[in-house]
């Protein structure tokens, strides 16, 4: 870094380069692979750099979570936060968060560690994948967080979010996982997205999940409202949380 002269060096190369030699010269990445799912220039064009985490506003802003989930053998389980701006038609990605530690972990650790960063965010409920059954539905509800199944397929979550980042209507977070997943995506067998075998999406599906929920009349949860059985559900939930910690505040 000492040899390079200017801060903006590497923001120079990215601008010079063709993306496959910035990625493999200056972050040691590989190209983009044989019928790569997303443009290399649209996924790197909607990286904020040195962008790691914005922060929750105290009020005024409604935040929205997805998570991906694992067994904690060899994937991450990683949960993603975002928010609308410009009327819905602009998605900004808040946060990105895996375990603590590497895999193995317990996943169980996980779900309260995502639990907190929810609550930071005001999010009282975050939308997954069916994996493991209701096991992380239930050990999400435990954390007063309510745990709705993705009624979109991963597939489906990446194919919504080419079209906003081809458009420049994605702002993503400057982390080299996120950026990997993304650019090693493929167009697999019966045109569905998927990584190659080996590889790992846990970020780049976490990130796309959450994308997904801010929609082009702002940000909503169609199929996700807080209300009916879910709502009273998590309110019992938070009663009994406050009563025995007295420490949540949530508005």
């Amino acid at each position: 870094m000492a040899s390079w002269g200017s801060d903006d060096y590497l923001q120079q190369r990215r601008r010079r380069l063709p993306t496959h030699k910035y990625r493999r010269l200056h972050l040691n990445l590989p190209g983009a692979p044989d019928g790569a799912a997303f443009s290399a220039e649209s996924v790197m064009g909607s990286i904020v750099s040195r962008r790691k985490r914005l922060a929750p506003l105290a009020k005024g802003r409604d935040y929205f979570g997805f998570v991906d989930m694992s067994g904690g053998s060899s994937d991450d389980a990683v949960l993603a936060i975002a928010h609308a701006e410009d009327g819905g038609r602009r998605a900004v990605l808040d946060l990105l968060a895996s375990q603590t530690g590497a895999p193995p972990f317990n996943p169980r650790v996980a779900v309260k560690k995502f639990a907190g960063l929810l609550k930071e965010y005001r999010c009282h409920s975050v939308v997954g994948d069916n994996y493991a059954g209701d096991t992380f539905k239930y050990d999400f509800e435990e954390q007063g967080i309510i745990y709705h199944a993705s009624e979109l397929t991963k597939s489906e979550l990446y194919d919504a979010l080419e079209p906003r980042l081809n458009a420049g209507e994605v702002e993503l977070l400057d982390e080299p996982k996120l950026q990997e997943q993304l650019l090693s995506l493929v167009i697999r067998g019966a045109g569905k997205i998927d990584h190659l075998p080996g590889d790992h999406d846990d970020f780049a599906n976490a990130a796309a999940g959450a994308i997904s929920l801010i929609s082009d009349q702002g940000a909503v949860w169609e199929k996700w409202e807080r209300a009916g059985d879910g709502f009273a559900r998590l309110s019992a939930i938070i009663t009994a949380q406050a009563r025995n910690e007295g420490r949540y505040n949530w508005g």
